[in-house]
């Protein structure tokens, strides 16, 4: 969060330098503000504090581990297919694209805010925080599991195989940004009334984005530091929460999130779950 301050100050300030119109720059900070305001929901704070427990109050362990060994299919497939020696692309750090995708974004909307009269409004700011967001949750998902699930890796480097989160966090971007471009198409004034252009768009998009979290769950097994059910599970993790964050803030028919809430009862808090028998 502090590298998005940080952008988001320099960013006004050139547009202070350059002289910007005083609106705006109000407008910009009013959308930018209320983007963020409209991403947060309660159960932020849990899982928040859970990321600081694991990051800075407990970085290494969590408690007891449960032992996971592979199963002989699996062992098989890393003994055939694994070259640990070999460091594929799909190995890099696994934040550098979600992270760049993210900023470069950003960078762009308070630009266009500032600088040209786009159609820039709090809601775009909001997607990017929820897709943030989406990589925090499936973060901290991640590294709990892994430190509560003992499991060695194809190579032996460690004993935190399970899941994988290469895998888990580039299905989470993957995930969201098709979502999200499935919405655009359905507005977009190209594509709107043009359906087999509308679905030539959004199979373009699928395979890009899904063909790339595949190869990094190939590459994390190609370079045995998973094994298949590391790599299943991660894509099905990443996968999920990027499907309920996003229906919760964006999707028009509710979502299982909308039927949590958080309330206070006389002096104590309950945690309440709705459910429509309709």
């Amino acid at each position: 969060m502090i590298k998005i301050y940080v952008l988001s100050i320099f960013l006004v300030s050139s547009a202070v330098t350059a002289q910007v119109n005083p609106p705006q720059i109000n407008k910009t900070a009013g959308n930018l503000t209320k983007g963020f305001m409209d991403s947060f929901r309660w159960y932020d704070v849990p899982v928040t504090a859970a990321y600081f427990y694991r990051n800075v109050i407990n970085p290494d362990n969590i408690g007891d581990k449960i032992v996971l060994g592979p199963i002989g299919l699996e062992e098989s497939l890393s003994r055939r297919y694994g070259n640990e020696n070999n460091s594929s692309f799909g190995s890099m750090d696994k934040d550098i694209l979600p992270n760049y995708i993210f900023h470069a974004r950003l960078a762009l909307n308070i630009s266009l805010n500032l600088f040209t009269d786009a159609d820039i409004s709090a809601r775009s700011y909001e997607k990017l925080f929820v897709f943030k967001k989406s990589l925090l949750y499936t973060y901290v998902l991640t590294e709990y599991v892994k430190n509560i699930v003992k499991r060695t890796r194809p190579d032996g480097s460690d004993d935190r195989s399970f899941f994988s989160g290469h895998t888990s966090t580039t299905f989470a971007a993957a995930t969201f940004l098709y979502k999200e471009l499935h919405d655009t198409y359905q507005t977009w004034d190209v594509t709107q009334d043009d359906k087999t252009l509308r679905n030539i768009f959004e199979s373009v998009s699928f395979t890009t984005l899904y063909g790339w979290a595949s190869y990094v769950g190939y590459s994390r097994i190609r370079d045995k530091k998973h094994y298949f059910s590391d790599v299943l599970v991660g894509a099905i993790a990443g996968t999920t929460v990027s499907y309920l964050l996003y229906d919760h803030h964006f999707g028009e028919r509710e979502c299982f999130l909308d039927n949590i809430s958080l309330s206070k009862v006389g002096k104590d808090v309950a945690l309440s779950f709705r459910y429509n028998l309709d």
